[in-house]
């Protein structure tokens, strides 16, 4: 594999944990606040 190659992939990996980090970052509170809703209800 070329340099180009490695860097481009490497690249790539960093950016789909970012987007997952992010996401989680959104995300963790609202499904925490889903969940105490969810809890309340039953």
């Amino acid at each position: 594999m070329t340099v180009a190659g490695i860097a481009a992939q490497t690249a790539f990996h960093i950016d789909a944990v970012r987007f997952a980090v992010g996401e989680w970052a959104l995300l963790g509170p609202v499904s925490l606040e889903l969940e105490d809703l969810r809890q309340r209800w039953n």
